[in-house]
């Protein structure tokens, strides 16, 4: 027994008040941490602008709640006892490279968020790692398996249109559960299937077996139909390692199964006929992936990480083939630009990266510098701005640089020296149990190349739930311990206590200010401006670090006609929410001003970003306004011209093209340009009136409507301005 342990066990009399009140508390501890296990999958919240952010807010507030009643429990004890997880020192280090990654941040509060998120969950994995005793490792395992069930069930009913998902008609992408996107759901769920089947050994009643069977046939078939190719990838690369392991440990094993063989067959079996029937449910499927043959240039950087098979013949050639097909489906070409321009963020801050959190913030910056290479000029199509790489490995090295490279190779490293140390000690059942769970955390590792569950708040919570059952004293005994007595506890409990509270206090606030910005998103979308602008300045008011509202204000002003303040959010937005559509107001400002030169810079930024169709008509247009205005009328009007070539349906061109052309005193040239604009603006005026008026009495989008609506306002408008303005010039050439 170990010198803590001892010591522990001279400790308060557990008979006494203070006993009862410590294993009072421990209960609690236990039954808490099961809620929120069970809970944090399946909460659901739709009045935040997405799925996982009160998943985030309710980890901060029941995370507080655990630790401040394992602080409780150490303040009576006189006593603070942490075993030290395997993780503990690689975990340390991911934190600080976090923090490092300041340096070059564009926003401080970003990286104070992002590194809360990141510290938070870390002390989950410690606090599991502490917590789990044998008794309680099966009640959380029992917990995330009931999540799974609930998580799935919901899912398959969305699936079959039984309950309301995205489009309501009943396929796969109606697939919402309670994570708002089916490929999330896909990632979860990944965790979970091999681990739920540890409990077939766990439970002895029949019906517990039976139950556990039902989990996993409703986790696997809501996997499945959810159709996700990284979380399909992570599950078989899972599946691997836990037959491998098997094969190499089955000595050990065998007695175990053999007592429980009929429950381990019917479970194989099951598994086996619901991938029969999903396969039967899709004929064509195996035969497509097989036959059809794949010249997309936008997964090269895909098809370079299996080079390496292509040497082979046979089964791997046909591996290769098959995972090529997964590639294309899963959309591997949207995939590759996000990784260049991670590339190009690492490469411009190579040691700290461009700041933890900072992916999106920083992504049309470091898009326009991928552009401009060699690889970025065969994209000649819209890349639209993204939040996550879809590699939480090439995003962690463009965040965090070279540091966070490093460290993150570290907690790899020590991952895969402590799975094999553990699989060397632990005998019989600790061996199947540690090998299915490993087998999850593979599936996630693998599914994080292809994805990004590492910014999903229940699949990073639940790796790090499986990690910290994994590394507690229950399956790695020989941990070692840190201890704090009397008046150390005393200080350490109080300080944590107000930290905790601090940011739990942000973190209610921040909650509260995404509930405005929803709001103030869903106002906006039917037009309400007013409505819109008092939850946006609600918002502002709560947030820790404003972003996406400071946009939302300017557009909202600039929708209202206050110039002065739309550009000011717009400026303030640009190093915590740069979006396309930031430019061309700002510039349309600068040049109002006239400040020229800062105009076109920022349309020459736009135009360098590549941004969508629309945008990019409109900065040409304003480019050339520019000249014009700057008294560069040939240069002007020879750009207005270029154009209406490229762009003939484009009725602002032609408007604008009449101006120059009556600066230039070319009165009959100028008309024709101006009837053209109207013929044009009349025409787009009476389809959008048509299409408002097959609407009638049909139930759409309130978006959808919404933006029919404005663009038949702003057409009539513009039908009506271009027709005064042809009267007028017609009275003028007469």
């Amino acid at each position: 027994m170990s010198k803590v342990k001892k010591k522990q066990r001279k400790g308060i009399n557990r008979g006494a008040p203070k006993g009862i009140a410590v294993e009072w508390l421990q209960l609690i501890q236990h039954a808490l941490t099961a809620v929120f296990i069970l809970t944090l999958p399946v909460l659901i919240y739709t009045n935040n602008s997405e799925y996982g952010y009160t998943k985030i807010i309710y980890a901060y507030l029941m995370i507080t709640a655990l630790y401040g009643l394992w602080g409780v429990q150490a303040w009576l004890e006189n006593r603070l006892t942490f075993w030290r997880p395997a993780l503990f020192w690689p975990a340390m280090g991911v934190v600080l490279a976090g923090v490092l990654s300041i340096i070059n941040a564009s926003s401080f509060g970003i990286v104070l968020q992002s590194l809360a998120v990141l510290i938070y969950f870390i002390l989950f994995y410690f606090y599991i790692a502490n917590t789990t005793n044998r008794k309680t490792f099966y009640l959380y395992l029992s917990a995330g398996a009931l999540s799974a069930l609930f998580v799935a069930v919901y899912g398959i009913l969305q699936y079959h249109a039984l309950l309301p998902g995205l489009t309501s008609k009943g396929d796969e992408h109606d697939m919402l559960s309670s994570f708002g996107n089916k490929n999330f759901l896909a990632e979860f769920l990944n965790l979970w299937i091999l681990p739920i089947l540890v409990l077939l050994l766990r439970f002895k009643l029949i019906w517990a077996k039976v139950l556990v069977l039902v989990i996993t046939m409703a986790s696997f078939i809501a996997f499945i139909n959810a159709d996700s190719t990284g979380a399909l990838l992570g599950f078989l690369a899972g599946g691997f390692f836990f037959g491998v392991g098997f094969i190499i440990f089955q000595k050990p094993i065998r007695h175990v199964l053999k007592r429980q063989r009929t429950w381990v067959w019917v479970g194989v079996w099951v598994m086996v006929i619901l991938a029969s029937l999903f396969l039967a449910d899709r004929p064509g499927l195996v035969r497509e992936f097989l036959t059809r043959e794949t010249n997309s240039t936008e997964a090269l950087a895909f098809e370079h990480s299996v080079k390496v098979i292509n040497t082979f013949q046979g089964p791997f050639d046909q591996i290769r083939d098959v995972i090529d097909r997964y590639w294309e489906e899963g959309s591997g070409n949207t995939r590759a630009w996000d990784w260049w321009v991670a590339y190009e963020m690492w490469r411009a801050n190579p040691v700290f990266g461009v700041g933890l959190g900072h992916y999106k913030v920083q992504f049309i910056n470091y898009k326009i510098d991928f552009l401009a290479t060699e690889q970025g000029q065969q994209y000649d199509f819209y890349i639209a701005r993204a939040a996550q790489a879809h590699n939480d490995y090439f995003q962690s090295a463009a965040e965090l640089g070279s540091v966070g490279v490093a460290a993150i190779l570290f907690v790899m490293a020590m991952l895969i020296w402590t799975t094999i140390h553990q699989l060397r000690q632990v005998k019989g059942t600790q061996k199947w149990v540690m090998l299915a769970l490993y087998a999850g955390v593979v599936a996630f590792f693998v599914d994080a190349m292809v994805n990004f569950p590492g910014r999903l708040a229940a699949s990073s919570f639940s790796m790090l739930l499986l990690l910290g059952m994994l590394h507690s004293n229950y399956l790695f005994p020989k941990l070692k311990a840190f201890q704090l007595k009397q008046t150390g506890v005393k200080i350490a409990v109080s300080v944590f206590l107000v930290c905790a509270l601090t940011v739990t206090v942000f973190a209610l606030r921040d909650w509260q200010a995404n509930v405005h910005l929803d709001a103030g998103i869903r106002h906006s979308d039917q037009g309400r401006y007013q409505l819109a602008l008092s939850e946006y300045e609600k918002s502002l008011a709560l947030d820790f670090q404003p972003a996406e509202v400071l946009f939302r204000l300017g557009a909202t002003h600039q929708a209202l006609g206050n110039v002065d303040d739309a550009a000011t959010y717009f400026e303030r937005s640009m190093d915590s929410y740069l979006v396309d559509e930031v430019f061309l107001p700002l510039a349309v400002y600068k040049l109002n001003n006239q400040q020229y030169d800062e105009a076109r810079a920022l349309l020459d930024r736009m135009v360098s970003s590549k941004p969508r169709d629309n945008l990019l008509q409109e900065a040409e247009l304003f480019r050339a306004v520019i000249e014009v205005r700057d008294d560069n009328l040939p240069t002007g009007i020879s750009l207005l011209e270029t154009m209406t070539i490229k762009y003939p349906n484009f009725e602002r061109a032609y408007y604008t093209l009449g101006d120059a052309l009556m600066a230039n005193r070319n009165c009959p040239a100028a008309l024709v340009q101006y009837e053209k604009a109207l013929e044009i603006s009349v025409t787009q005026r009476d389809g959008f009136q048509r299409r408002m008026d097959n609407l009638q009495g049909q139930t759409v989008l309130a978006q959808t409507f919404s933006r029919i609506r404005a663009s038949l306002e702003r057409y009539t408008k513009l039908s009506e301005d271009i027709q005064e303005t042809v009267d007028r010039v017609r009275g003028q050439c007469g």
